[in-house]
């Protein structure tokens, strides 16, 4: 959510062109100083568990996510895992609360099941990107005038997001990672086509 206008979240920076233009009266250099953007938003953390059982409970974090925050989101994905399958992999990027010692620790006394970490930021290979990056566009398509509002439709949403588009999304994995072998390039990020053919 964009936040108020104040000394702290308004800066204004002007190049040498855009600072001649303004003392020129250029109009549109003139409508950004009036209508300023605020220079951050607020807003909050999630975090979320998905596999071909469907997706766990969504998780709303408040603060910073430390290896203490992580911990109690583990236990969280912990019962999330008993729930949908046991026999579940657990499966995690290399964010460094992810790789602390105390988390790792944490992660071996949890889950039987794992599998080797893979990079952080890597939308390209997670499945489970797709599905936030699914849920951004949708809550972007209505202004929410409070963080309240946001996260009740957030949470909405998610807990009707289907089985059969977590299956056909980590389906989706081994023809992302064909993509990658036979180019030999990663992809930032998902394209908008391929998500409406994927999330459709």
């Amino acid at each position: 959510l964009d936040t108020p206008l104040n000394s702290q979240t308004n800066q204004i920076r002007f190049n040498k062109e855009d600072e001649k233009k303004l003392k020129s009266g250029d109009t549109k250099i003139y409508e950004k100083v009036k209508k300023p953007m605020p220079k951050y938003t607020s807003g909050f953390m999630v975090a979320g568990v998905m596999s071909t059982h469907g997706l766990g409970k969504l998780i709303l974090c408040v603060g910073t996510m430390n290896t203490f925050a992580y911990k109690r989101t583990l236990d969280y994905f912990q019962e999330d895992v008993n729930r949908l399958n046991s026999d579940l992999y657990f499966q995690q990027d290399e964010a460094s609360c992810h790789t602390s010692k105390k988390s790792i620790d944490h992660i071996e006394t949890l889950f039987n099941n794992k599998l080797p970490f893979w990079p952080a930021n890597s939308p390209d290979l997670s499945s489970i990107d797709m599905i936030w990056a699914w849920l951004k566009q949708k809550l972007q398509e209505k202004n929410h005038n409070t963080l309240e509002e946001l996260k009740e439709k957030l949470v909405f949403m998610w807990n009707r997001v289907p089985i059969g588009l977590c299956r056909k999304l980590i389906a989706h994995f081994d023809k992302k990672i064909k993509i990658i072998e036979d180019s030999g390039e990663r992809e930032n990020q998902y394209t908008s086509k391929e998500k409406d053919e994927v999330c459709s």
